[in-house]
């Protein structure tokens, strides 16, 4: 709660004005991000009776909602919350993809673990090979200066191969 007290104090600043009963507004933002579940538990299970706990007129509760730095407050009270329940989704998560293997689980679990980036993935090709009856060994068995010309087309067929290759694969 004292993080959610320091990030309402940062962001109201910014909103240029101080929220009417700031203790209370953080309290408010505290109780918006709690699971219906958590609500109950608390006895506070609507904004009505969240005003009238508190000695507080519902409008109230609207004129903050309005406030321009709410939103933001309240998502950001949402991660911290559940940044304490990131161990145990990360655990059940790992389960997951060992016992099912799942491309999408994987590449999630590779993007947050390992901050891979799919877009950003430079594939390994094998270096191409040849046989003994392959079209260098037919050139091989033509005159030097025919063997030149058609290594070099070779080359520049390869080199305009892995271009058009590496372009179509930039347009996913």
């Amino acid at each position: 709660m004292k993080k959610d007290k320091q990030n309402v104090k940062k962001l109201d600043s910014a909103a240029g004005r101080e929220p009417y009963k700031k203790d209370l507004f953080t309290e408010f933002i505290g109780w918006s991000v709690m699971t219906n579940e958590e609500k109950e538990r608390v006895g506070i299970i609507s904004a009505k009776i969240f005003a009238k706990k508190h000695s507080i007129h519902e409008s109230q509760l609207s004129r903050w909602k309005q406030r321009s730095d709410f939103h933001a407050l309240k998502m950001q009270t949402q991660r911290n919350k559940l940044r304490d329940l990131t161990p145990d989704v990360l655990a059940a998560f790992h389960k997951r993809c060992t016992k099912y293997g799942m491309a999408s689980d994987i590449e999630l679990w590779l993007a947050l673990v390992e901050e891979w980036d799919k877009k950003k993935v430079i594939e390994q090709k094998p270096a191409l090979e040849f046989g003994p009856n392959d079209i260098r060994a037919l050139i091989k068995n033509l005159p030097l200066d025919k063997q030149k010309l058609y290594y070099q087309t070779l080359a520049r067929l390869i080199a305009d191969a892995t271009q058009a290759e590496d372009r179509s694969r930039n347009e996913l």
